[in-house]
């Protein structure tokens, strides 16, 4: 890929789907998104916290254009 990065080999600790993408989505540990789970569970009762920020919107902020 000429402009752009290519994950090749991201590794992740969770094995289920919504935590993976709070990790990916924020940057962030999986403790710190606190997504468990997947979400729609008894005690998973809330969505990912907006004032964690993405890492669409810290790429933003420096200029960088960025899709996921």
């Amino acid at each position: 890929m000429k402009t752009g990065v290519t994950f090749c080999n991201h590794q992740n600790t969770s094995n289920v789907c919504t935590p993976s993408r709070s990790v990916l989505y924020t940057g962030l540990h999986m403790p710190q998104t606190k997504m468990f789970d997947n979400l729609g569970l008894p005690w998973m009762p809330y969505d990912l916290d907006p004032a964690l920020g993405t890492t669409g919107h810290m790429m933003r902020e420096t200029g960088i254009l960025y899709g996921l």
